[in-house]
């Protein structure tokens, strides 16, 4: 029963870590529509780069993450962002390394699959 228990919280947690990849999209979008370019980093959402205009980024881009802070995947770890992209090399890859801890393997869970 631990085996499956495992497989179904694995699961899960995969899910998740999908949900929260989506609520990264419309703020690295809005970002790119703002500034001409993708943000440097996903820090860029919620601490504003010193190259942008200050004021813009404050009235349009920090209101998407009001808390300051960006979630963590379902492992703990920092989601990643990649422009551009190896999965979507027309765009960018924002993504969870997995539970295994590693970018580029199997287990990534990303904007791509």
């Amino acid at each position: 029963a631990a085996v499956s228990f495992r497989g179904v919280m694995s699961d899960a947690d995969s899910k998740a870590a999908k949900s929260q990849v989506g609520l990264f999209k419309p703020a690295i979008e809005v970002y790119q529509l703002t500034f001409k370019q993708y943000p440097p980093s996903l820090q860029a959402l919620v601490q504003a780069p010193p190259e942008v205009d200050q004021d813009k980024w404050t009235k349009i881009i920090a209101p998407s993450f009001p808390s300051g802070t960006l979630p963590k995947d379902p492992w703990g770890n920092d989601y990643q962002l990649v422009v551009p992209g190896t999965h979507n090399p027309n765009g960018y890859d924002v993504f969870s390394i997995g539970p295994d801890g590693a970018a580029g393997t199997a287990d990534d869970v990303g904007n791509w699959d």
